[in-house]
């Protein structure tokens, strides 16, 4: 019942976070709610403790919130950021860090913060841009970086999110069988290429 009433929370909070940060722009928030919405159930598939578990989802649910507040707050700067990446062969994360001084990650870590989240929470949110060697450990950060990988891989064209899950991260954190799972799940529910969905 805990992770049930937790997870609705993180659901509600995400929903209002989004309609605030998007305005009326109901594509974008369509998009973002679906990716924090896969996110989160990508986060239920690692094996962790009740509590950490219910963390980890509330993470994965809210970890674009950063990028959201960029795109919505500073659209001029987001789109230049964009092309600054892009121009230079950058990730969207190495591009706001020479232009804006600041990650996304950083900016959704210091939001949460305000709306009082967990502190595992923001934590699991501001390093979601870490090096892949950083996770040692099965915990909420991990589990959030491995979730928004996985929504990366999901639509590559559509996300400047995209990340390498290397084996020997998988092996170390003892979840090559979840994301092996996971993707084998996806390209069967995938439709096929060219077909068109309705």
């Amino acid at each position: 019942m805990h992770l049930g009433l937790n997870a609705m929370n993180s659901l509600v909070i995400a929903h209002a976070l989004f309609e605030e940060l998007t305005g009326t722009d109901v594509e974008l928030l369509r998009k973002e709610e679906e990716r924090s919405l896969l996110a989160a159930s990508y986060a239920r598939r690692f094996v962790l403790d009740r509590h950490q578990a219910d963390l980890a989802v509330a993470g994965a649910m809210l970890h674009n919130v950063g990028h959201l507040a960029l795109m919505s707050r500073l659209p001029a700067e987001y789109h230049a950021t964009r092309s600054y990446a892009a121009q230079h062969g950058l990730t969207m994360e190495e591009a706001e860090k020479r232009r804006l001084g600041v990650q996304d990650s950083a900016i959704g870590a210091y939001l949460l913060g305000l709306w009082g989240l967990p502190f595992e929470v923001i934590q699991a949110v501001g390093s979601q841009h870490a090096s892949p060697e950083t996770l040692t450990v099965l915990d909420t950060s991990a589990v959030v970086y491995l979730a928004k990988a996985l929504v990366a891989e999901a639509a590559p064209a559509d996300s400047a999110d995209l990340v390498a899950l290397p084996d020997d991260l998988l092996s170390r954190l003892g979840v090559a069988h979840v994301v092996r799972a996971i993707r084998e799940e996806r390209a069967r529910n995938q439709p096929a290429q060219g077909r068109s969905v309705s």
